[in-house]
């Protein structure tokens, strides 16, 4: 008996690895006079990308694949998740070089949207209305440079307050009604930027009154009653000339 090898060598130069199959035959032994020669033979095959293929199929030189749709690039999010340059959305449709919109429809390469309108920029939204920017007051609570107030009015702008509190840098409001400013309050009263009289009512910048009457000055009265070159309003009236208010009132 004689025997007969085979050896199939397999080159993969994308891995620089090397397979060798090898097979053997065993023959009968040939008649007193005839020989017979062992032979091996090596045959190479060449798998290197657009040439031949595997099992493995070669790998092409085309961009990866998200979901079987060829991208640009691929890179994971923070969750993990692949996201492409060039991507289908989440439901499978095509994008341009803009994310898709909540609705999943379908962009181009414009401005995003708000709420399915394209617009030409979005800014930050304060209860659900756009502004300017936004920053955190004191409390936590968002306030914007162009934001509601508490009526949901547009204002020029916006700035916290101690409490919180949205206000705006046009004139604040005493009861409701808009002053230029509004001053420190005295036992809670608002008051404005004169000294209160002895029986701490609210005091205004116009002419001292004396029984409720304007009057040009006041003097002391020979009883010893005292009373203020400004004199205040018997009825607590809103003043005019107001400045910021303490105690939660607004202020500029």
């Amino acid at each position: 008996m004689t025997q007969q090898s085979t050896s199939i060598s397999v080159d993969i130069p994308s891995t620089g690895e090397s397979h060798t199959l090898h097979s053997e035959l065993l023959e009968p032994s040939l008649p007193q006079g005839l020989s017979s020669q062992q032979s091996q033979q090596t045959i190479s095959i060449d798998v290197s990308p657009n040439k031949g293929k595997t099992n493995e199929q070669a790998v092409a030189s085309i961009a990866p694949t998200l979901q079987g749709q060829e991208v640009a690039s691929i890179a994971p999010t923070p969750l993990g998740q692949e996201v492409a340059s060039i991507a289908p959305k989440p439901l499978g449709q095509e994008v341009a070089s803009i994310a898709p919109k909540p609705q999943d429809q379908e962009v181009a390469s414009i401005a995003p949207t708000l709420q399915g309108q394209e617009v030409a920029s979005i800014a930050p939204t304060l209860q659900g209305q756009e502004v300017a920017s936004i920053a955190p007051t004191p409390l936590g609570q968002e306030v914007a440079s162009i934001a509601p107030k508490p009526q949901d009015q547009e204002v020029a702008s916006i700035a916290p307050t101690p409490l919180g509190q949205e206000v705006a840098s046009i004139a604040p409001t005493l009861q409701g009604q808009e002053v230029a400013s509004i001053a420190p309050t005295l036992q809670g009263q608002e008051v404005a930027s004169i000294a209160p009289t002895p029986q701490d009512q609210e005091v205004a910048s116009i002419a001292p009154t004396l029984q409720g009457q304007e009057v040009a000055s006041i003097a002391p009265k020979p009883q010893g009653q005292e009373v203020a070159s400004i004199a205040p309003k018997p009825q607590d009236q809103e003043v005019a000339s107001i400045a910021p208010t303490l105690q939660g009132q607004e202020v500029a």
